[in-house]
Order: structure tokens, then C-alpha cells, then sequence
């Protein structure tokens, strides 16, 4: 293999892939400035690994998402997207019991409950009902039909 065959693969590589020349240069960058932060001490080495641990962590959440919703694709033949809100409640309560744990002490678990409870408001409170309106017309109209039917 020469010189001009790996040169030709190298061009045909940049036409038919520009995204992948474009993702290299945009890491490359993002690579030196990240050196450049480290050492002149605007960034420190912990929270550089704090960070990646927390993007590690998430984004292990968002592709367990990806993979249950590709597997429940492929053997019911549709995309169940309920899978979503299960997968949200546990990453949820994961970190809630995390944060709790790791907190202990800091604040009392019966005053966060017990603002948590206070602190919400319902639309009920509000007069924010929003089925009522669509049911009362529904009604209407199946008087005006019962009517027409006599």
C-alpha cells in the first residue's frame, strides 16, 4: 500500500464522512482547552472528575432508556413509550434516595416531607378543572341528540 492509496482513502473518507472530520476537530478543541483550563488552575482535577463521574452516571440513565425502549420495540412490534415513565420514576427515586442518603443529617426528612406536602398546589385549589368543562358539554350535546331523537 503506497502513499497515494492511503491518500486516496484519506479524501474519500473527507467526502463521504465530513460530520466525523468535523466531531474530530471540535473534540481536538475542546481537548486543549480543557488542558489549558487544568493548567493555569481555572478547573481543578477533582471537579473534572466529579463531572465526568456525573455525565457518566446520567448518561448510563438516558441509554438504559434507549435500550429497554429498543427491546420493547423489537418483541412487541411497537413502541411502548409507558417504558419512558417507569424509567423516569426510578431514575427519580434513585436519585431522591441518594441525595437523602448522602445528605443525612443535613435536613430533617419530616420537614421536607411535610413542605412537600404543603407546598403543592392542586388545581382543584385553583378552580383549574379542566375536565369539568369538556364533560358539561359533552352532556349538552347528549341532550340536544336524546332531544332530537323524540
Amino acid at each position: 500500500m503506497g502513499i497515494a492509496e492511503t491518500y486516496t482513502r484519506g479524501r474519500r473518507f473527507a467526502v463521504t464522512r465530513p460530520g466525523s472530520i468535523l466531531l474530530a476537530i471540535v473534540g481536538f478543541i475542546l481537548l486543549f482547552d480543557l488542558a489549558g483550563q487544568l493548567t493555569s488552575g481555572q478547573i481543578t482535577f477533582s471537579s473534572v472528575g466529579s463531572l465526568i463521574w456525573d455525565g457518566l452516571m446520567r448518561g448510563l440513565v438516558i441509554g438504559l432508556a434507549g435500550i429497554g425502549l429498543s427491546m420493547t420495540y423489537s418483541i412487541l412490534n411497537f413502541a411502548n413509550f409507558a417504558h419512558g415513565d417507569y424509567i423516569t420514576a426510578g431514575a427519580f427515586s434513585g436519585w431522591a434516595t441518594t441525595y437523602l442518603i448522602a445528605g443525612l443529617g443535613r435536613a430533617d426528612v419530616g420537614a421536607l416531607l411535610l413542605v412537600g406536602a404543603g407546598g403543592s398546589v392542586f388545581g382543584g385549589t385553583l378552580g383549574l378543572m379542566s375536565p369539568e368543562r369538556p364533560l358539561r358539554l359533552l352532556q349538552v350535546l347528549l341532550l340536544l341528540e336524546l332531544r332530537q331523537l323524540d
